[in-house]
């Protein structure tokens, strides 16, 4: 007799894969789920760190977007969004929160379209504009950023626990 899958993923999902015997689609599927969750929980605490780091010092914060929009211009922001888009995309069967996921991934796909659009002259004034902040407005903004990257790892962690 095979042996059945047992993945852990969510409620629904976890009786239908109990039901399906293990085969080598079921286990690339859940190699597949992990690996991609691995990406997202590195790309979630390399956004903690990064906004735990403009919660300490905002202003450096903002001359590192700075550098970042000189260096790889407004297309460098635009691949990140479309390449989380996609994390997120590929991800949601696997999370805690797979409808939250899919939301994310169609605002982050509209936000790279927005960038590409608006260019880079927008986007540089946008950037002056957030320096002239208060120091709390932009610490502010960057704890929305430590909870939106806790988040995720939360979201992503039953994928990280079932292999």
């Amino acid at each position: 007799m095979r042996a059945l899958s047992w993945c852990r993923i969510d409620h629904t999902k976890r009786l239908i894969v109990r039901l399906l015997p293990k085969t080598s689609i079921t286990r690339q599927a859940e190699r597949k789920g992990f690996s991609i969750s691995v990406i997202l929980a590195i790309f979630s605490v390399t956004l903690i760190a990064l906004s735990l780091y403009g919660v300490i010092v905002p202003l450096k914060l903002a001359a590192l977007v700075q550098r970042f929009l000189n260096k790889f211009e407004v297309g460098g922001a635009a691949v990140i969004r479309i390449f989380l888009a996609i994390v997120l995309w590929l991800c949601a069967p696997v999370s805690h929160t797979p409808v939250a996921f899919r939301v994310l991934a169609v605002i982050m796909l509209a936000t790279a379209i927005v960038l590409l659009i608006i260019g880079r002259a927008r986007l540089q004034k946008l950037i002056d504009w957030v320096t002239t902040w208060p120091p709390i407005a932009i610490r502010l903004q960057c704890l929305a950023g430590v909870a939106f990257g806790a988040f995720l790892l939360w979201s992503v962690s039953p994928a990280l626990g079932a292999v």
